[in-house]
């Protein structure tokens, strides 16, 4: 199950999705694998006194280019967290890679409305009155943010319980803001 946070940060509310549950040997695997293709043209240049062209540096770029979408990978898997920041008027969004953060988001609003999704459909967290109560504790959801009518979503599945939880923090902040 994935892992979240949330604080309030005075006028703001930060809601912590932790990218959570990879497995260890995957992660270190993809790492390690980046780390040899990155040194691996270096070292053949060094032992093999291969010359300089532009065949050469080619070879390297890709290498260096491969290296970089593993490294990236690698820190997903092992520190990554996708950060909603929410104040009144305003939602920040960004990708949390520990080294650097990615993706990086503003969207205004007027009104916000937090959603969770069944079969590919979004429903209000109000619309739950209406759903079997077994469902709703046993059923994991992305989150998202209806902010008058552009519809922003997470990309790791949480709890729906925890959904109405945040849901109910970001109406309370929102609402009584001055």
């Amino acid at each position: 199950m994935t892992e979240y946070k949330i604080e309030n940060q005075g006028d703001k509310i930060c809601l912590t999705i932790l990218n959570c549950g990879q497995s260890g040997c995957a992660t270190y695997f993809i790492g390690i694998t980046g780390l040899f293709i990155f040194l691996l043209p270096i070292v053949i240049i060094i032992i093999l006194s291969i010359e300089v062209s532009f065949g050469t540096m080619l070879v390297c770029l890709v290498a260096w280019l491969i290296f970089g979408y593993l490294f990236r990978l690698f820190l997903w898997n092992k520190y990554g967290k996708e950060v909603f920041l929410v104040s009144r008027g305003r939602l920040d969004r960004y990708n949390d890679y520990k080294l650097y953060k990615d993706n990086q988001n503003s969207y205004e609003f007027s009104k916000i409305d937090v959603l969770y999704f069944l079969k590919n459909t979004g429903f209000s967290i109000y619309d739950l009155r209406d759903l079997d109560s077994d469902l709703i504790f046993n059923s994991l959801s992305i989150i998202g943010f209806d902010l008058d009518g552009e519809i922003i979503i997470s990309h790791k599945e949480i709890a729906i319980t925890d959904i109405v939880d945040i849901a109910l923090k970001i109406e309370y902040i929102t609402s009584f803001e001055q």
